[in-house]
């Protein structure tokens, strides 16, 4: 196979490495070259094996092949030609890469950038270390020819594969497969992005996708970029989108326009909060029906009666709609006749999800694996305080494996007998969505924190989702929105 020639048998070993890995075959497949497409490891024009060859490289059968190279063709990266010297070819132009890195880099919010983001600097940084004892006089001048590469070539869609495949070299220099193959995967992903040229976008759009409006509005957006020293010497380098670890602030901030701002976002923040406690405070009254219709029967709950309340919680996810990962109920210990712990909480409709499905967990305490909620503080605070409550930012890698605020409700019987909690689980990428027109509006320089500076969303690309703002406690123009824990903080009292 004809391909690229510094160090390229390596980097395309990574690639055509057999599949591992869930997931459909032949999207894992088209993930895999379709990421050799755009960093250059396979280039415009080459042709691929012949699909027996290639499927048993790859570990596939060639149904499966087959399939993937159709989405390749749909996605405008593959071209088949019939007919004696015909096969599948390579269709590696810049801008079907642009186009396609474009319209990923929309569907992204801004805490799954920061997240792929975080992703590679383990990564990389991983790599680096292990390359550095292990690479030997032939790896070394791989790189440096790559480095020479992105140093001399004046063409933007060149001086970018280059600096993806010097980290891919990296890693293919640190003797480990599973390295290589991660790290080809998050080049695929992120560096297109990231080197995306001043392109014609749609302001509509521009103005809705929080990641794309700051890549084109700021002078820079933090995200941990390796190899800095290598990149910022080339022509086309994303300098002037990609700081690492930069000391200066990225803007200065409009005082003039923060009070009308904080306000502004404070409303939408509190219409939003009330909106899901709302909801919530509908699936609670649902439960106290139905343990007072039972207890009137003189039947003592169980976790089967339970079931009664689908209806409910389902009604709430179809209302709320995407705002919501799921809801349900939780409840308080001993409190059904059959179960010490018990809940009863359904996830929406979406993905690979084609029905509303019930959340599962163990529950039972002589487990390895126990769920012990009786103390997390998205509970415990309902039960103890009877207020209701917000928890988060976290990764809830326990139960539903998402980056949520858990929202909650304390759930009494008249007489004050606590039931449990109703509550949901809230994607912070949801509650950007609702407040990023707010926040847009607001210039930059303001993020909403709760009660441990941690960021949940805001406007500023140093303080990104997650980040923490270390001086909020201490900060006399923190201000409180109400229904929540958390605070709108004008970023330069937070310096």
């Amino acid at each position: 196979m004809a391909i690229d020639q510094l160090g390229g048998l390596t980097a395309l070993g990574a690639v055509l490495a057999p599949l591992d890995g869930g997931g459909p075959a032949r999207m894992r497949l088209f993930k895999r070259i379709s990421a050799a497409i755009g960093l250059g490891v396979m280039v415009d024009g080459e042709q691929l094996p012949p699909e027996l060859d290639l499927a048993g490289q790859l570990g596939v059968s060639t149904v499966t092949l087959r399939e993937a190279l159709a989405v390749l063709r749909n996605e405008g990266l593959v071209y088949t030609k019939r007919g004696r010297g015909g096969g599948s070819f390579v269709k590696a132009s810049a801008d079907v890469v642009q186009s396609n890195s474009l319209t990923r880099l929309q569907q992204l919010s801004v805490e799954e950038l920061r997240d792929i983001g975080d992703e590679h600097y383990a990564i990389s940084g991983a790599a680096a270390a292990l390359a550095a004892r292990r690479s030997l006089t032939t790896d070394v001048t791989r790189l440096r020819a790559l480095v020479t590469r992105m140093r001399e070539t004046a063409d933007p869609f060149e001086c970018r594969r280059a600096d993806s495949r010097f980290h891919i070299e990296v890693a293919v220099s640190s003797q480990s497969s599973r390295l290589t193959r991660t790290e080809v995967g998050l080049q695929a992903e992120l560096s297109a992005m990231i080197w995306l040229p001043q392109v014609a976008v749609d302001p509509a759009d521009e103005a809705n996708t929080p990641t794309l409006w700051w890549m084109r509005s700021k002078p820079r957006i933090r995200i941990w970029h390796g190899n800095w020293q290598i990149t910022q010497r080339c022509p086309y380098s994303p300098a002037d989108q990609i700081t690492y670890g930069a000391e200066e602030r990225m803007s200065p901030v409009d005082d003039s326009r923060l009070p009308a701002a904080v306000d502004s976002v404070g409303e939408a923040t509190t219409d939003l909060v009330e909106l899901i406690y709302g909801s919530l405070v509908s699936i609670g009254d649902a439960l106290i029906e139905l343990w007072t219709r039972l207890q009137a029967d003189g039947t003592s709950p169980r976790s089967s009666d339970l079931e009664s309340l689908k209806s409910a919680v389902v009604g709430e996810l179809d209302a709320r709609g995407p705002l919501f990962n799921g809801a349900g109920v939780v409840m308080a210990d001993d409190s059904l006749a059959d179960r010490q712990h018990y809940l009863e909480w359904w996830r929406a409709d979406g993905g690979n999800r084609p029905v509303s499905q019930r959340l599962v967990l163990d529950l039972n305490p002589r487990s390895e694996y126990y769920y012990d909620y009786s103390d997390m503080e998205w509970f415990a605070i309902p039960r103890d305080r009877n207020e209701k409550w917000v928890y988060g930012p976290y990764l809830d890698y326990t139960g539903v494996d998402l980056y949520v605020c858990t929202f909650a409700v304390p759930i009494r019987l008249a007489d004050g007998t606590f039931l449990g909690i109703a509550g949901a689980d809230v994607p912070v990428s949801s509650i950007e969505s609702r407040l990023w027109p707010q926040l847009r509006r607001a210039g930059s320089g303001l993020v909403l924190v709760n009660a441990d500076g941690r960021v949940i969303v805001g406007n500023d690309p140093e303080y990104i989702t997650g980040s923490k703002v270390a001086s909020v406690a201490r900060s006399g123009e923190a201000v409180p929105v109400r229904a929540t824990p958390w605070s709108l903080v004008p970023l330069h009292t937070a310096d």
